[in-house]
């Protein structure tokens, strides 16, 4: 019978203590010991040189973790002492740990490292972050009185005591299968500047261990809604944990009991990825529960784990009380809709009386109103209600109240009851000195800012509708707030109506997104990816996901994702078969979701998606004066620039001087007579438009760099950005923002592309000022390769490689010829970096298991270089 299922038959902190017992009798059944030293004896299994010839390690019996002695060195001036292991046999083992207790007392500046040999000494390899699974500061991959915040580095005379030590482990796994293995302990001088007074480096307990199996046990932390502490819902209780494990994991537990009653286990059953559950039925008011969950990890040394490992369990009472600053009883009856029929109108002179439980807060500095017909206000508010059969809404005046904050509080939500709760309303934000208008929640016990991005500037003059997912919230009481901050003069009134709260339907699959091919991105390879965004807005999980697209009416290709998507979560799904975009044209396709049991048609496809694939600019140098473009408003361009539609404001194709006084070019850079692009500010304050260029092909240049020159007169002048678009990753600002007023002439910007190679758009992004001096304008783009070189000597910069593409649990990284030091991050599709790691060596394995589905970027950055290529997760 396994260990976990004896849980029913014995308390928690027996259970604890047999569990943790069961553990440690496995594990050292299947240890060897390789290496161990407590610095006790008479013969050590340890030597020491530097490289002076003159200072070593020496034993220490003022501090000491065990026994009576440790060893210790101190930093002397410009020399590297070493403490070395015996050589030890590695070769019959599948799994190595090194382990030890040590105080490292030095300057910053300073270097404490960890080493390993596999040749009996003749070369040194430095363990880094890559092998470290402590918990220190690990800066650069080494040690020093920074790592942790009880070794005091403000204070360099400070004297450490027992108290210091600190236990650290590294897995050096991929050092197996060498019968002449060394570690070595070194203490650089690395500033030549000796001790300046620090301690040193105390090391003590050195362990190193084999095993056939990987003895690290499962990492278990709790996801999802975490209960504890005091919660306002009597259950059932979803209990969800990621837990992870090198080597797989092999079964999960979940125990419980309440009121400090019998014990109750269950097995939790995987949902999706690492997240396990298993359900604590209903409680009652009163009821204290206390629950562990248990893992072991699917190797022959079966390691265990128990969460919490430091607490007997995580506990949590179930209260009566809604969270604090509810009026009244919360709402427990769904669908709910309040359209504030029933409250009272001020008519646009006083508040007006709330009712049904909302309320103004007193921690602001400006009220909501009820209205029922049209703001006093010209250019700014609504004329009536969302809904034409009933007038009322509640707004915030503007006028006399400029840069005030306004919060309206909403009754108390009981979603106990609810799987995956949409909480929806409209929104009315029409002004051109429009605010903002923000969304909280209460839960937790604080107030959660931003549970949606703020809705900031003018939003048209229509009413719009918003919808907020609260499937993280479902099972508990909570309350939302509206926060409206007010612009600064009166053309900002905001209003909201129609407020509800659904649990949607069972089946509902979003098509939320086309991740690739990007609309604005630089289309045209033979093998472009498609990759779709679907969102779960059903109460239900879906665990097979049709997907289906067709490429200008030819023959439909179909692909399925394998996933658990839960409630409110979302994945990117790329396709198997990749498209043809290669030549220059539209491209149109429909994309949908083919769930046979789809109860929302409405939502489940996008079609008439066009993108464009243009030549590619690859023969340098190339500049654009925009002579051939048409003078207009905007005007017409060419070439593959466009203006982005996702912005607030256009660049116009203009010649001669503009319109306003003491703003803007008499003419262009060229000649003075010819077409340049500018943004207009007359009527069109603190607004951004953007700018994007055709694509330019950089990967063979040596150093690609970019010329432009820009204009900036005025006294109210705004912002300029340069931003770039690679391989369809937007890094913003490649260029300091120039801002403020620049003079009456042109003035010449530059930037070296080097970092950025690949199929790139460049993005100018202009931003107005507050009044019509702030005109702001471009010309004479010139991308060039400042440094031209042959073919050959660029292209053996970027001969790393990584395998496998696709992948889903790991990726080795061959970095080809001798290099440096390498940066990787991974990006996401949208430019986030999500992994950040260093290499030092060929066939490095970095995991992606953790990633969803989906296309990222893999980019290496040295000193000289940055290159990118696409990887997708499966």
């Amino acid at each position: 019978m396994s260990p976990l299922l004896l849980v029913k038959f014995i308390d928690m902190k027996k259970l604890k203590i047999f569990l943790a017992f069961i553990g440690l009798c496995s594990a050292s059944m299947a240890q060897t010991t390789l290496i161990q030293e407590s610095f006790e004896g008479a013969t050590l299994a340890v030597s020491t040189y530097s490289t002076s010839g003159t200072n070593t390690w020496s034993l220490n019996s003022n501090l000491q973790v065990s026994g009576q002695k440790s060893d210790s060195s101190s930093v002397q001036l410009g020399d590297t002492i070493y403490l070395e292991t015996q050589a030890f046999d590695a070769s019959a083992v599948s799994f190595m740990t090194l382990e030890f207790e040590h105080i490292c007392k030095i300057d910053f500046f300073d270097k404490a490292i960890v080493e390993i040999s596999i040749d009996n000494g003749s070369s040194w390899t430095q363990l880094t972050s890559s092998e470290y699974t402590g918990t220190a500061f690990f800066s650069n991959n080494t040690f020093s009185a920074v790592s942790y915040s009880n070794w005091n580095i403000a204070q360099p005379n400070a004297v450490p005591d027992n108290s210091w030590w600190v236990n650290e482990t590294f897995n050096l796994t991929s050092f197996v299968g060498n019968m002449q293995t060394k570690v070595r302990f070194a203490l650089i001088d690395a500033d030549n500047n000796g001790a300046v007074n620090n301690y040193g480096w105390l090391i003590d307990d050195l362990k190193i261990t084999g095993a056939p199996c990987e003895l690290i046990p499962p990492s278990i932390s709790l996801s999802g809604v975490t209960y504890q502490g005091q919660v306002y819902t009597t259950g059932p209780y979803n209990i969800q944990a990621d837990i992870t494990d090198a080597s797989g994991v092999d079964s999960v537990s979940l125990s419980y009991s309440v009121n400090s009653g019998a014990t109750t286990s269950q097995l939790m059953v995987l949902q999706s990825g690492n997240t396990y559950q298993a359900t604590i039925p209903s409680v009652n008011v009163g009821d204290t529960v206390c629950y562990s969950i248990f893992a072991n990890d699917n190797t022959t040394c079966s390691n265990a784990s128990i969460f919490p490992s430091t607490t007997s369990c995580t506990q949590f009472i179930v209260g009566n009380n809604p969270p604090p600053n509810c009026v009244g009883t919360p709402v427990f009856s769904y669908p709910y809709l309040e359209t504030f029929a029933s409250f009272t109108s001020g008519n646009g002179t006083n508040v007006g009386t709330l009712r049904n439980n909302w309320e103004n807060s007193n921690a602001d500095t400006h009220d909501w109103y009820v209205l029922n017909m049209a703001t006093t206000s010209a250019g700014t508010g609504p004329s009536s209600g969302h809904t034409s059969t009933d007038p009322n809404y509640m707004y915030v005046e503007a006028s006399n109240q400029f840069n005030k904050t306004a919060i309206l509080n909403t009754p108390c939500y009981d979603l106990s009851a609810l799987n995956a709760p949409k909480f929806s309303f409209w929104y009315h934000m029409e002004g051109i000195n429009m605010g903002e208008l923000h969304v909280d929640i209460y839960f937790g016990g604080n107030w959660v800012l931003d549970i949606m991005p703020p809705l900031i500037g003018t939003q048209g003059s229509n009413w719009n509708f918003k919808e907020i997912d609260l499937t993280s919230y479902a099972g508990n009481i909570v309350q939302l707030r509206f926060r409206g901050i007010t612009g600064a003069a009166f053309r900002s009134d905001i209003a909201i109506d129609d407020i509800a709260i659904i649990e949607p339907l069972s089946n509902d699959l979003v098509l939320d997104d086309v991740i690739t091919p990007n609309v604005s991105g630089c289309n045209g390879s033979a093998n472009d990816f498609v990759t779709l965004k679907v969102k779960n807005a059903g109460s239900a999980i879906q665990d097979t996901i049709p997907l289906a697209y067709r490429l200008n009416g030819g023959t439909v290709v179909r692909d399925t994702a394998f996933v658990a998507l839960n409630p409110g979560d979302s994945i990117n799904h790329t396709f198997q078969q990749t498209v043809n975009l290669s030549s220059a044209g539209n491209y149109s396709f429909n994309f949908w979701v083919e769930l046979a049991d789809e109860q929302n048609s409405v939502d489940d496809s996008i079609f008439n998606y066009t993108v464009s694939s243009s030549s590619v600019v690859s023969s340098f140098p190339d500049t654009m004066d925009f002579d051939n473009f048409t003078v207009g408003i905007p005007g017409s361009l060419s070439d593959g620039w466009i203006n982005s539609i996702y912005d607030s404001h256009d660049w116009y194709v203009h010649s001669g001087a503009t319109t306003s006084g003491g703003t803007g070019p008499s003419g262009d850079n060229t000649s003075g007579i010819g077409n340049y692009m500018y943004v207009e500010a007359s009527n069109f304050n603190n607004r951004e438009a953007i700018l994007m260029s055709q694509c330019y092909d950089i990967r063979n240049l040596n150093q690609p760099n970019l010329n432009f020159y820009y204009h900036m007169l005025g006294a109210q002048l705004g912002e300029l950005h340069v931003d770039i678009q690679i391989n369809g990753i937007e890094i913003r600002d490649i260029l300091t923002p120039i801002v403020g007023n620049q003079g009456a002439s042109w003035v010449m910007g530059n930037i070296d592309l080097t970092p950025y190679k690949g199929v790139v758009k460049l993005i100018f992004r202009g931003i107005t000022g507050p009044g019509y001096q702030s005109d702001i304008a471009i010309d004479d783009i010139e991308v060039f390769d400042a440094n031209p070189v042959g073919l050959t000597d660029t292209e053996t910069k970027s001969d790393w490689t990584f395998y496998p593409n696709p992948s889903h649990d790991f990726i080795y990284i061959d970095l080809g010829n001798s290099k440096p030091t390498v940066e990787l991050n991974i990006r996401n599709s949208i430019g986030q970096i999500v992994l950040n790691s260093s290499l030092r060596a060929n066939n490095s394995k970095i995991d992606v298991s953790y990633l969803e589905g989906g296309v990222y970027f893999i980019e290496l950055v040295t000193e000289k270089e940055r290159s990118l290529k696409k990887l997708i997760i499966k």
